[in-house]
């Protein structure tokens, strides 16, 4: 089981950042078979990005912003770009239950963007809210 962190900040495109620690399993690292490894790795996300904005608390958006998805990985080789959207799907899933958005449809995003893997000291998944 990962052990997640959480880290809030301003993220560089000028929206809130939210960032849970931990490592997300890449979509071809799991058994095509197996939909409870689906399951269990959506779960994990959801409840950490949801603990992560009840202690946050951001403002809920006003008009449909733009998620944008950072990997930060610490492994020495380079990650997958986009490979983790299990996780994403998972934290704006976690966006919706909080009250943050009121669906994930696209009347109320304006856009899903996944920025280019970042080496970093750990391992994390980020996402940052754009309002426009």
């Amino acid at each position: 089981m990962t052990q997640f962190h959480f880290v809030t900040q301003l993220g560089p495109y000028g929206g809130q950042m939210v960032e849970v620690k931990g490592k997300p399993k890449y979509f071809n690292s799991f058994d095509k078979t197996h939909h409870w490894e689906f399951t269990n790795e959506t779960e994990e996300w959801k409840k950490a990005m949801g603990w992560q904005i009840k202690l946050q608390r951001p403002r809920i958006a006003v008009t449909p912003p733009i998620i944008i998805y950072v990997h930060h990985f610490y492994a020495k080789a380079k990650a997958d770009a986009g490979a983790v959207f299990i996780a994403t799907k998972a934290c704006e899933d976690a966006l919706t239950e909080m009250g943050v958005i009121p669906d994930d449809n696209l009347l109320f995003v304006e856009g899903l963007y996944f920025v280019k893997p970042q080496k970093h000291p750990y391992d994390a998944l980020a996402l940052e809210l754009v309002e426009l």
